[in-house]
């Protein structure tokens, strides 16, 4: 278990809790030693039921994130679609985001000068 992390929602946190238990109802400990069976060990019947699997990272329940979904059948690439370029877009929006703040800086300070000035004005 790792205590440094959060759940964020309820929802993630019961279809872990879950996934989990149905992992461990799944789950047949197969003893280290068989002469010594620990607290916890699987019976001489419930080993011969399951089947120890040797692989690598084993087979767990699968995580519903990594689900895979159906996917979009292909279709034709549109003319729109090849004229336009993908890198100038993200380009373009990812330098109006960064620069965002300082472009709403500087509109206030001319905001600001602009209505000092129509102040001055409507004194003299």
């Amino acid at each position: 278990m790792d205590t440094r992390r959060k759940n964020i929602s309820e929802e993630s946190f019961n279809t872990n809790t879950q996934r989990l238990k149905t992992y461990l109802s799944k789950l047949v400990l197969f003893p280290v030693n068989k002469k010594r069976i620990q607290k916890g060990d699987a019976s001489e019947a419930e080993q011969k039921l399951g089947v120890q699997d040797r692989s690598r990272f084993g087979r767990t329940v699968p995580h519903p994130s990594s689900v895979k979904l159906a996917k979009a059948p292909a279709r034709k690439v549109s003319k729109a679609e090849t004229e336009k370029s993908a890198y100038k877009f993200l380009k373009k929006n990812l330098s109006a985001a960064r620069f965002m703040g300082q472009r709403m800086v500087r509109a206030k300070k001319h905001e600001d000068k602009a209505k000092a000035a129509a102040d001055k004005k409507a004194k003299s």
